[in-house]
């Protein structure tokens, strides 16, 4: 698991470079490896705070008390003392697992009655659902394709219908699962409806 112990210190040293006119502060120009380094803060007029409570290296922010950084100083000196110390204050943000299904649905925009323009929406709809597939580096295994007539008009008749099938196999490529898509919207159509 990685934190953000570096980021906080790279932020802390960025803002220190840009503070001293890109010449290296002094905990970049240390002339022996084991020397402790000089912490430098956020802020100028904290320099002589620090000093004067001490804290003159690294450990010494590390082993200073937190709730004191806190109170003189802000939460983000204290989150870098915490880090430092080796708690870990955020975590940087872990990928999302991938999607067990994907739901790639729209409503046509008008009411369509024929099939053709239902099986091009159909196929626009499962070449979205697939560039999902591919981003995330998974397979379609099954379809579901499913139609309605609209819900918000009483005077029209209802109809839904829908059908899920296993394709023969694993596949991310968009060309089986809309042929198998197509095929399955033949099988749940109906005529004499309004599909919205």
């Amino acid at each position: 698991m990685l934190h953000c112990c570096t980021a906080a210190l790279l932020h802390c040293c960025t803002a220190a470079l840009l503070q001293c006119g890109n010449r290296a502060p002094s905990f970049f120009r240390s002339s022996h490896r084991s020397a402790p380094t000089k912490v430098v803060p956020l802020h100028a007029a904290d320099i002589e705070v620090l000093d004067a409570l001490g804290i003159n290296t690294a450990m010494d922010l590390a082993k200073a008390d937190l709730w004191m950084l806190r109170q003189r100083f802000s939460v983000v000196i204290e989150k870098t003392a915490r880090e430092l110390a080796g708690t870990p204050c955020l975590e940087l943000d872990e990928p999302d697992p991938p999607k067990q299904e994907i739901c790639c649905s729209r409503m046509f925009g008008k009411c369509l009655t024929e099939l053709p323009p239902i099986k091009e929406a159909v196929a626009t709809y499962m070449m979205r659902a697939s560039e999902k597939l591919r981003a995330q580096g998974s397979v379609c295994e099954k379809i579901r394709v499913s139609i309605r007539t609209g819900m918000f008009n009483p005077e029209d008749a209802k109809f839904a219908n829908g059908v899920v099938v296993d394709l023969p196999y694993p596949t991310d490529d968009v060309r089986l699962p809309t042929k198998t898509a197509v095929v399955l919207l033949e099988r749940v159509y109906r005529p004499g409806f309004k599909y919205s």
